[in-house]
């Protein structure tokens, strides 16, 4: 009540009551490969110099010129060659297609989804989740050396609140 649940809530977005439904396996991997389970285990946080950018640049200089921007896909529809994308700009075929969206949004774009597509994808559930960026450290833990990347706060009664410490997350000021 006092780590596992308030940190894997804090990790997956998912209310502290709902986290004892969560596979203990999967919980107990996740923490041991992230170094959550020791006083000493934690990993160093890395970062990208010059950002998510320069990685994301690098791996597109090959075909920059073919990426389209501002061009929402409305429809994916099966054909005998491939896959056929509808947009605003009309239908283009491809050989295949990577939907890197939410599974709701994917489901809502399949024109003909198989059965097993819709029974896995209606299964993800959301929620709005409320960030507040901020330089107060009254919100910090009082011990200057309990300060970690992600801190949880448990109040009685109320829901229980994360504090990502970006200065330490992203080395921003």
């Amino acid at each position: 009540d006092l780590y596992l649940v308030p940190m894997s809530s804090a990790v997956w977005s998912t209310p502290p009551e709902l986290m004892l439904a969560f596979p203990a396996t999967s919980l107990l991997r996740f923490f041991h490969n992230h170094g959550f389970l020791g006083m000493h285990t934690q990993h160093p946080w890395w970062t990208v110099d010059g950002g998510a950018r320069t990685y994301v640049d690098k791996l597109t200089a090959g075909w920059r010129d073919r990426i389209k921007l501002n061009c929402p896909v409305t429809a994916v529809t099966r054909t005998a060659r491939g896959v056929s994308l509808t947009t605003p700009e009309g239908v283009q075929e491809f050989d295949q297609v990577i939907l890197a969206c939410h599974a709701d949004q994917s489901l809502r774009l399949l024109t003909d989804p198989t059965s097993e597509e819709t029974r896995l994808l209606r299964e993800f559930r959301y929620q709005a989740n409320v960030a507040t960026v901020h330089t107060d450290a009254r919100v910090m833990p009082q011990r200057r050396l309990a300060w970690s990347s992600w801190n949880y706060e448990i109040n009685e009664g109320i829901s229980t609140a994360t504090h990502y410490w970006m200065n330490s997350l992203q080395g921003v000021s």
